[in-house]
Formats: structure tokens, sequence, C-alpha cells
């Protein structure tokens, strides 16, 4: 187990401990996020509008010049901003298409992690420092390691014994056994603190 396995799993704690601070005194920047209220018009028609929504501004987005037209924006401020959805959006009707975002600012918001020191630590859970935390991230993943590999020798020698064996093996029975392989890794992934869809 190395120190970045471990450091991978302490960045996704600090990022579900997350605190997202008002800021003051200065328009968007790049990496800031906001909270607005926005219509979306495509050909000049109306199709969305929402309140208060809050989203990051990031360059590269997947609308293109999105980020770039946000920034400088002032609290109170309104803009129009002028973008076109990729093709491979989701929603097919909009792909391709250029499309105007009419936004109002209503917050500017910088996330702030926690520092991974004891105090953080003492903060969210029982453990009484940082140094114990990850100890015991590096146990997990230790034994999540010598399941893998468990489970993968088990694998193999099913492999044999299918290649070896003329009877059929019933398809519930292997529905069972990768179900309940893939349910044990995920729970483990996200005790780790991996997010559910990430695990």
């Amino acid at each position: 187990v190395t120190e970045e396995d471990i450091t991978r799993v302490v960045d996704r704690m600090r990022e579900r401990s997350a605190i997202f601070e008002v800021v003051n005194g200065r328009s968007v920047e790049i990496g800031d996020f906001i909270v607005a209220d926005f219509a979306l018009k495509i050909n000049g028609k109306q199709i969305e509008q929402k309140s208060s929504e809050m989203f990051q501004v990031i360059q590269d987005d997947f609308l293109p010049g999105f980020a770039e037209q946000a920034v400088g924006l002032q609290i109170g401020e309104s803009r129009d901003i002028s973008t076109r959805f990729p093709k491979n959006t989701s929603k097919i009707e909009w792909a391709d298409k250029p499309a105007i975002f009419s936004v109002m600012l209503k917050e500017i918001k910088k996330k702030r992690l926690p520092e991974p020191n004891d105090d953080w630590i003492f903060s969210i859970g029982q453990l009484k420092s940082y140094g114990e935390l990850r100890e015991n991230i590096r146990q997990d993943i230790l034994r999540m390691k010598e399941r893998e590999a468990e489970q993968s020798f088990e694998e193999s020698i099913m492999d044999a014994l299918v290649k070896q064996t003329k009877f059929d093996v019933p398809g519930n029975t292997i529905s069972r056994r990768y179900h309940r392989l893939h349910h044990d890794q995920i729970d483990h992934l996200m005790r780790l603190g991996y997010a559910e869809e990430k695990a």
C-alpha cells in the first residue's frame, strides 16, 4: 500500500467535509462556485428556468465559453452568456444547438477543504489522530487487496473447473456469485471514502 493510495482516500473524505464560504468584495473568478438564477433559451425560445442554482465556473467546461463569459460578474448583476451545447449532450434535442443563458448572480462561494490534521479527525468521528486514520485506511486497503487476491484465485479455479467439466453450471449460481462479489467490492470502497458512483 503506497502513501499515495492512502492520500487518495483521505482527499475523498476531505471533499465530503468541504465548506462553501461566501465571498464578498469581488467579481467572479475561474474556480468559483456561484449561486444564480438563470433562464435558458434555444433558438429564441425559453426552454428552462431555475432559481438559486449553484455550480462551479470551470474552464474547458462542456459548454464552450461559458466560464470565460461568467468571469467578472458582480453580485446582483445580470448577463446573457452565449454558448453551444455539445453533440453528445444527454438531451438529444439540444445537441449542437446555440444557446443563451440569462444569468443573475446572487452569491459567489469558495470551497474550503479541511486541513488533514487531528482537529479535523476529531470533528468527524471517534478516531483520536490523523495518524490513526491513515493507519486504519492502510489496513483497510490491505484487507481489500487480500480479498481481491482471494477472489481472483477462486475465479481462476472456477474457470479451470468449468473448462475441465462437461456439466453445465446453473445460471443462478453464477449470478449469485457475481452479485455477492460486486456488492462486497462496492461496500468496501464506500467505507474507504469513495462515493458510490465512483466505487
